[in-house]
């Protein structure tokens, strides 16, 4: 999997829930959260400008903003190589390891894991989980 692809496609049913929860829940004046601008950008590969922001009920100043500011990162060049940060051995070691792990993915979704997976797994079982849901 690249890191262009995203974890989820979302329809525009699922991010119309997502900022109708966040509104319900959210302060006065707040920022629409980057997880809810980016599930709008990429909506703009399946429906028209209008129909998301009236989806939404978004203005469409804010997409086009939302679609500039979370343009994706240019490709490297062949030229150049990515940095790799190489990581002292003693900061690996069995007290700090742990049998969990949490990924929170924004806009109130949670991942809990327990045990040992791959990612491929986990990738897999929040799928199939994303699919249950809208089914």
């Amino acid at each position: 999997m690249s890191a262009a692809t995203p974890l989820f496609s979302p329809t525009l049913e699922s991010v119309q829930q997502a900022f109708a929860d966040w509104r319900a829940t959210r302060g006065k004046r707040t920022r629409t959260p980057v997880g809810l601008q980016r599930r709008a950008v990429t909506l703009r590969d399946s429906y028209c400008a209008s129909h998301i922001c009236s989806a939404l009920k978004i203005n469409d100043t804010a997409l086009k903003r939302w679609a500039g500011e979370l343009s994706p990162i240019p490709p490297l060049s062949s030229g150049s190589r990515a940095a790799l940060v190489e990581l002292p051995a003693e900061s690996i070691s069995s007290n700090h390891l742990t049998d969990s792990i949490s990924i929170d993915l924004g806009d109130a979704i949670q991942l809990r894991v327990r045990g040992s997976f791959t990612l491929e797994q986990i990738l897999s079982a929040a799928r199939e989980h994303q699919r249950r849901s809208h089914a």
